[in-house]
């Protein structure tokens, strides 16, 4: 009795040192991603978190990659790809607006073109793009 009750602790000290390495390796690893994605040019940020290659060998990111590349990580655990799967099924409605300004051309994939005019849009003050929508006469045009 006394033996299993051991050998049960010893199991339990296991699975938290496991869980705890678990979360150092996140930690460091969301840290790294933090570091990519605030001090590195828009290309190499792109280049870290893009996964999907197109016809012409071109890399190109998912919905998926790209909700990792704008979300910096807050020191939790990191989600896993089911885990967004689920988030982007679940809360897929309210992303569609986010989702179809990235995806300009609609083929469920963020070219490089793409997330860079992303990234100018959401860095760009707004009173700039008010501005410019207003001297356009409220058109947004592709120039």
């Amino acid at each position: 009795m006394i033996l299993n009750q051991c050998d049960k602790g010893e199991d339990h000290q296991q699975e938290r040192h496991e869980s705890k390495k678990t979360s150092t390796q996140s930690r460091i690893r969301g840290s790294y991603e933090n570091k990519i994605r605030f001090f590195s040019p828009p290309e190499k940020v792109f280049e870290i978190f893009a996964s999907v290659k197109n016809e012409e060998g071109k890399l190109n990111m998912s919905y998926r990659d790209f909700l990792r590349a704008v979300t910096p990580y807050n020191h939790g655990e990191l989600p896993t790809n089911e885990e967004i799967d689920a988030y982007l099924e679940n809360h897929g409605s309210q992303l569609k607006d986010i989702l179809a300004v990235a995806d300009a051309d609609g083929d469920k994939t963020i070219s490089f073109t793409e997330f860079f005019f992303f990234q100018t849009l959401i860095h760009v003050d707004t009173k700039i793009i008010d501005k410019e929508f207003e001297q356009k006469g409220g058109k947004v045009t592709k120039e």
